[in-house]
């Protein structure tokens, strides 16, 4: 049997590491993993010598973009797009060169006004948001336009061993330093642990469609600091006045509705968010 041939758009960082692990627990010798990445990050990665094929490059390098499509593909996983000129460069050289495309959007793209729970077929964001969200919109929009074949997957606000994007360690070292953390605004946010979303990922591989994949539970961003707080025996306390330069603080509530991807995959998260901040900060307990 022919192996299917997977090629992953990042891959050294966060997401990608815990993705590729469960890749190749799940699919072992029917799977050709390949990541394209700048070679710039690594962290130990269990599969990281098991096959698995490593070719570097910049994603706005249309060149070695070209040249990465000259190969076919069963399927591709855009774990890092971020902007609007790498979106559109992996989109155009991957028409007609693969089976199925899976895009990582973010939660971001919808509306902050919007309705809570956020389900996948409510409206977006207008073309004058966050850039970062502006540039995942963009890029959902071209992805069904142009393919027969896609995955699109919301993931909100993940977190975990190697997170490296306003990280839990960035709120312990807030913690130990003040013991008062100002927040003008404290939003319920549906936080996701790793794991959770790489096992969805995986779950939603061979589903065309949106699907927003999240935590086992929301908390207000209050909560997640306490919980950071309790697993270190620090006090933590409040305040609701003064400028705030905690992360997180000027949204407003981002909950999403998980119907879709437990119809389509029977696929749910299993872990708390107690659990996985515990496995964060010690990670040989997980």
């Amino acid at each position: 049997m022919e192996k299917q041939k997977i090629l992953i758009l990042g891959g050294t960082r966060f997401i990608g590491p815990s993705l590729i692990t469960k890749l190749s627990g799940r699919m072992g010798d029917e799977v050709s993993l390949t990541c394209f990445h700048r070679g710039l990050h690594t962290r130990p990665m269990p599969a990281l010598n098991t096959g698995i094929t490593h070719r570097i490059g910049d994603r706005h390098d249309e060149s070695r973009i070209e040249e990465l499509f000259k190969d076919t593909w069963d399927i591709v996983i855009d774990l890092s797009a971020v902007d609007e000129q790498m979106i559109r460069l992996s989109l155009c050289h991957a028409r007609n060169r693969c089976r199925r495309y899976v895009f990582i959007s973010s939660s971001s793209v919808y509306t902050a006004c919007g309705k809570t729970p956020h389900c996948e077929d409510e409206p977006l964001q207008s073309g004058t948001g966050e850039p970062y969200a502006v540039s995942k919109i963009r890029g959902e929009r071209l992805l069904q336009e142009w393919f027969p074949h896609f995955t699109i997957i919301r993931p909100s606000k993940v977190y975990g061993p190697g997170n490296y994007y306003f990280s839990e360690r960035s709120f312990l070292k807030m913690i130990q330093e003040r013991g008062v953390i100002s927040l003008k605004n404290d939003p319920i946010l549906h936080f996701t642990y790793i794991d959770d979303l790489t096992e969805g990922i995986c779950a939603l591989l061979e589903e065309d469609g949106i699907y927003n994949v999240a935590g086992a539970e929301p908390a207000r961003l209050s909560r997640f600091i306490q919980l950071i707080a309790g697993l270190h025996s620090l006090p933590v306390k409040f305040i609701s006045d003064g400028e705030s330069d905690v992360p997180f603080t000027g949204l407003s509530d981002r909950i999403l509705d998980l119907s879709a991807v437990k119809r389509a995959v029977g696929w749910e998260p299993a872990v708390s968010l107690e659990e996985g901040l515990k496995r964060t900060f010690y990670p040989e307990k997980r």
